[in-house]
């Protein structure tokens, strides 16, 4: 289920050619395409005219009379500043088995509400129920453990299925001190693509932040940093035997996942400690809400991923 969902959620960038039989120009089917699979609407042109930015709390109000008071799942602005500013706010996927696009357009200078979107054709409804079993973001914690424990099983199969594969024609060569260049290459790549991509994804973790906030382009230079790691584990698989390179990478990577709260404590002002004594498990400015709509604080507070400012 999860090999094939998730090759399911990325169809438009393995075969994109129906999308493009479908639409004429490739501007008009990316357009219509992002329509139905996602949220994010476009940034207008600037009216050139400056314009504070109505006030966010009310159209979360409105929001929350449609979808509930804990439903919410993001606000994205657009041109925010201008008199064309757009405010998106997203039905959350906690509460639903489906990932289509939900949501509420406000005029971000005045507040008024433009639209609303609560349908997707049949095709990308299927393709959001499918997503939604893919993330499993609508399930309980029981079953969220259980996607886990699967998970790991999977990525254990995969791992040991490439370890397996060397051990048994190890045994067929006819000095397997030196082996043929293929199989060196291939047991090398191995090592590189199961300890060094955890060494990588640590990298990534960090670089997220070690990098300067002022940074042009620091996205980019995060997965710059990604790569430039995994690639230096190819060079010391290559450069290591085998069984060194093993224990060598695959512990530091152990080492530089444990450190990785540390880092986060010296690097930020809300370290992991006060989020779990805090009963926090999800950002350290999480949505606060009291239980039914009436209730719900005034006072909304917004972790980094819940705005997204264009």
């Amino acid at each position: 289920m999860i090999t094939y969902t998730g090759l399911l959620t990325l169809m438009a960038m393995y075969m994109p050619f129906g999308q493009q039989a479908a639409f004429k120009t490739p501007s008009q089917h990316q357009a219509m395409m992002m329509e139905q699979l996602s949220a994010f609407i476009q940034p207008g042109k600037p009216g050139g005219t400056p314009s504070p930015l109505a006030p966010v709390d009310a159209m979360m109000r409105e929001a929350q009379a449609r979808w509930s008071c804990d439903n919410v799942g993001r606000v994205t602005i657009t041109l925010p500043g201008d008199a064309n500013a757009r405010v998106t706010v997203s039905r959350g996927e906690a509460s639903r088995m489906l990932m289509s696009p939900q949501y509420m357009l406000f005029d971000g200078a005045t507040g008024k509400l433009i639209g609303v979107k609560d349908h997707v054709g049949g095709a990308a409804e299927t393709r959001g129920v499918l997503y939604a079993l893919h993330l499993g973001r609508f399930s309980d914690l029981q079953l969220r453990w259980l996607y886990f424990i699967v998970s790991l099983g999977g990525t254990a199969m995969v791992g040991s299925g490439f370890v397996m594969w060397t051990l048994k024609r190890r045994q067929k060569l006819p000095d397997p001190a030196r082996p043929y260049f293929g199989f060196w290459l291939v047991e090398r790549l191995n090592i590189a693509n199961i300890a060094g991509l955890s060494v990588a994804m640590t990298g990534y973790l960090w670089a997220n932040r070690l990098l300067p906030l002022a940074l042009g382009s620091r996205a980019d230079a995060e997965v710059n940093v990604f790569f430039a790691v995994w690639g230096a584990t190819f060079l010391y698989a290559f450069a290591r035997p085998a069984k060194r390179a093993w224990i060598e990478l695959l512990w530091l990577a152990v080492a530089l996942f444990a450190l990785t709260p540390v880092l986060n404590a010296l690097m930020t002002q809300r370290p992991l400690w006060p989020s779990i004594a805090q009963g926090d498990g999800c950002m350290p400015t999480s949505r606060r809400c009291c239980g039914s709509l009436p209730r719900c604080t005034p006072h909304w507070r917004y972790a980094p991923h819940d705005i997204v400012r264009v």
